[in-house]
């Protein structure tokens, strides 16, 4: 059975603006043009910006190990191609402690293409806390290659989804 559920966690997402802020207020006690800029930032961001993430329910999820999150907002299809962004959070620190740096939570963008049943990778991100938490580490991409999507996968699922739900 495939579902998606209700909304597990809304997660603000930075805004350049207010990350900015910090060296502003220091500044704008000396400098009119800052204090403007920053007063300008204020009234222009309402509040942080949220990734809706949903929880994916699939048989092929490896329950205790990971739950992998989709952001049903991001989804954009054009013609027969779809793509998506994912959101796969580890109950265990992930990477080892010479190779790669270590980390609880990815983010990935997927491109299904839904006629010819395949996907590609066009970024993938390395969070070191949960729910895409803390500073984040990209990895690159080869954007080029395209993958068969495999039977009894959670990238089946995720075409299922995408590519069937028209």
């Amino acid at each position: 059975m495939l579902r998606i559920l209700e909304p597990a966690n809304r997660l603000p997402t930075r805004c350049m603006l207010w990350s900015l802020a910090g060296n502003l207020v220091r500044r704008a006690r000396t400098r009119p043009t800052a204090f403007w800029l920053l007063s300008s930032c204020i009234l222009l961001n309402h509040g942080p910006l949220y990734a809706e993430w949903v929880e994916v329910e699939s048989k092929y999820q490896m329950p205790g190990l990971q739950t992998v999150y989709l952001d049903r907002e991001m989804i954009v299809r054009d013609g027969h191609l779809a793509t998506v962004q994912q959101l796969t959070d580890y109950r265990w620190m992930q990477g080892g402690p010479r190779s790669t740096p270590r980390f609880l939570s990815t983010t990935t963008r997927k491109q299904f293409d839904c006629a010819e049943h395949r996907l590609r990778l066009l970024a993938f991100t390395e969070f070191p806390r949960r729910m895409a938490g803390g500073k984040p580490s990209a990895e690159y991409v080869d954007k080029d290659k395209w993958l068969p999507v495999r039977p009894d996968s959670i990238d089946q699922t995720l075409w299922e989804l995408v590519c069937e739900a028209k």
